[in-house]
């Protein structure tokens, strides 16, 4: 009984005491919502989604969580996917989680990046998540100097600099 009491205060401790990000949309709009389409609308399909994550910050705070931010939808029009599927033209940042990785593509070496117009895994514009890996010949050397690893996902270190923009601009506001 004692080890399942300190076990349980020490769960409760750390879930009081933690930081969560909820990050959810980005993949589901882009990889799910096109199968489903003859079904939904954007909008429907959009409160869909909006629903889920609500439900799922709800259950952490159920579990003790009270410090806890949700990302908001990517940006779209501006991955290198979209660029290359629909054109440059138009790439429009309308959610504010993003504004720094907007800034980024816009202006990498501001931040220390070499490229922001295309992934450092694959040859193409085209590749995603499965094809990149350590097997592939394509894979960039130094993934540091990309702002995306594939032609979707930010690198680590574009990650990196986005959480410290938003650590710096909302953990205040938290505690």
């Amino acid at each position: 009984m004692a080890r399942y009491c300190y076990g349980y205060l020490y769960f409760k401790d750390i879930v009081e005491n933690s930081f969560f990000l909820v990050v959810s949309s980005s993949n589901d709009l882009a990889h799910t919502y096109l199968p489903r389409a003859h079904t939904y609308d954007r909008t429907s399909y959009a409160n869909i989604l909006a629903d889920a994550a609500v439900k799922f910050v709800k259950e952490l705070h159920k579990l003790g969580a009270r410090k806890i931010g949700v990302f908001s939808a990517v940006l779209v029009g501006c991955v290198p996917l979209q660029r290359t599927v629909f054109g440059v033209g138009w790439c429009y940042p309308y959610i504010n989680v993003y504004d720094t990785l907007f800034d980024m593509i816009q202006q990498p070496k501001k931040y220390g990046f070499e490229v922001a117009d295309k992934g450092c895994c694959g040859k193409g514009n085209l590749a995603i998540s499965y094809l990149c890996n350590s097997l592939n010949p394509f894979t960039c050397s130094n993934s540091s100097t990309y702002i995306f690893w594939d032609s979707y996902h930010p690198t680590e270190r574009a990650y990196q600099v986005i959480v410290n923009n938003l650590l710096d601009k909302y953990l205040t506001k938290l505690y």
